[in-house]
């Protein structure tokens, strides 16, 4: 704090305070307020308790524009006394304010977390404070043994419930859709708003839609190993959730038990690595590149966009029964 008024007095730059700006005025316990501090409370309070008394400068206080001024341990009125020039420096010091005009929460706990700790909050982590029914069954998910077991990263930053959030907005619409932020934020709302409305109803969609991630995720905990590897990225993640969804709905047929279909997934993957090198030694139109193959990985840059998982997923599941494969 002393150091702070030290700054203000010998015109050192300090840090902006930012505000937001309530539009219309607020009214709150009878008093009325224009601004409400997003960032720099405790700046302010210091600077408020120094003028009412309640902090002095430090006792090894310099004065940088004349070394022979001795103001070491005075407080405001003390210095308003032996040093009037100082205090009037101090008074006219004029600090950089920034107005933010919104209401939107969202946007203010964003500029905070960036101002304090310069991490913004990402969408899982806002999407958890969102209320309604989802946010406690996404976490409820993010703890199913396919999370716990065989996904081999951490949950660092709610990773883990992101790709629960889309599993379970896949279960609700029942197909290959679009997984971006905003839907997901729209699915978690609607459900929030469905639970004010009709809580019952609410209820026994929600339960359902779980039901169904649940049994998805247990045919994946069968499938793969502990930590694996092939889990590692999560768009390939999202992909198998609905190739195995098809294979809990019998929409195609293929054996799970016994490893067959991780060392057939594996296989896929070596084909795709195989064909990688292969362009990148002899170029595309080189003999034994499989064009599907780089069809599917021009998609991969995109894999939250329905369209682009609808072709992965298509040549995914074509090398599994054998049909893929054009030159």
């Amino acid at each position: 704090k002393q150091l702070l008024i030290d700054s203000l007095i010998n015109g050192y730059d300090i840090p902006k305070l930012y505000f937001q700006e309530f539009v219309p005025i607020q009214k709150k316990c009878g008093h009325t307020y224009k601004y409400a501090i997003i960032d720099g409370k405790q700046r302010i309070q210091t600077i408020w308790d120094f003028i009412d008394g309640k902090l002095r400068l430090a006792s090894d206080f310099k004065y940088l524009r004349d070394e022979k001024v001795e103001a070491g341990g005075l407080n405001y009125a003390e210095l308003s006394t032996r040093y009037q020039q100082i205090k009037s420096r101090f008074d006219a010091t004029n600090l950089d304010i920034v107005i933010l005009r919104t209401s939107d929460p969202e946007l203010i706990e964003d500029l905070f977390s960036r101002l304090n700790e310069a991490v913004p909050l990402n969408a899982p982590e806002k999407r958890a404070a969102m209320g309604g029914p989802i946010p406690s069954r996404i976490i409820k998910i993010s703890k199913h043994e396919f999370f716990t077991e065989c996904i081999p990263f951490p949950d660092h930053r709610y990773r883990h419930r992101d790709m629960a959030a889309k599993f379970l907005y896949i279960e609700h619409k029942n197909d290959v859709v679009n997984t971006k932020k905003s839907y997901l934020d729209k699915f978690v709302s609607e459900f929030k708003s469905m639970q004010t409305n009709d809580p019952i109803e609410s209820d026994h969609k929600v339960s359902q839609i779980v039901e169904r991630v649940q049994l998805s995720l247990d045919i994946a905990a069968r499938v793969f190993k502990q930590k694996d590897p092939m889990l590692r990225q999560v768009a390939m993640v999202t992909l198998y959730y609905h190739l195995l969804r098809m294979i809990r709905t019998e929409t195609i047929n293929f054996d799970i038990e016994g490893g067959d279909l991780r060392s057939r997934l594996a296989e896929f993957e070596t084909h795709r690595e195989t064909n990688r090198a292969t362009i990148e030694e002899k170029g595309e139109t080189a003999d034994g590149v499989i064009a599907d193959l780089i069809e599917f990985d021009k998609h991969s840059q995109t894999p939250n966009d329905a369209y682009a998982i609808n072709i992965r997923l298509e040549i995914l599941r074509g090398f599994l029964e054998g049909t893929h494969g054009k030159k």
